[in-house]
């Protein structure tokens, strides 16, 4: 059985006595099963979800999807080798106003990496770069803690 694994690394925000820490966790849509002789084996969605933390200005973060065995996704470009694997924030749906990291967006809106949630040129969609045969990195993304009562969700 292959499996992946996610590296998450966030940025903390300094927590107070009266917050709740920040805590998220991955959830997998299912456990994914590749053959290893395969050469175009479909990669399940995964989730992570996070909660609690203070709601404040966003933080950006990367985060890197690892596989135990090559990644063969389509690439884009040179400098940086850019993926067709996208991380989604907050269920954007196409041709509807979604609201992610508390700002609204026009549908599903592709972000440049570093940009703080809200500015010019934030999203909800960001393209990763392939990092490795074995892994892509999602760059920069920016990332809003829910705050105690809330929750915030990448796929």
């Amino acid at each position: 059985m292959h499996m992946f694994k996610v590296a998450l690394l966030l940025a903390a925000v300094a927590a107070t006595a009266y917050s709740q820490a920040l805590n998220c966790t991955l959830n997998p849509e299912a456990t994914l099963h590749v053959r290893p002789e395969g050469e175009a084996e479909r990669v399940a969605p995964f989730f992570v979800v996070c909660t609690g933390g203070i709601t404040s200005a966003s933080v950006p973060i990367d985060i890197t999807v690892t596989l135990n065995t090559n990644l063969t996704s389509l690439t884009f470009a040179t400098d940086p080798v850019t993926s067709e694997a996208l991380l989604l924030i907050d269920f954007p749906d196409p041709n509807v106003v979604d609201t992610a990291n508390g700002f609204s967006y026009d549908g599903q809106v592709l972000g440049t990496p570093f940009a703080a949630a809200g500015s010019p040129g934030s999203g909800n969609v960001y393209q990763a770069e392939q990092s490795s045969a074995t892994s892509v990195t999602w760059h920069g993304v920016p990332f809003v803690a829910p705050g105690p009562s809330g929750r915030a969700t990448s796929r």
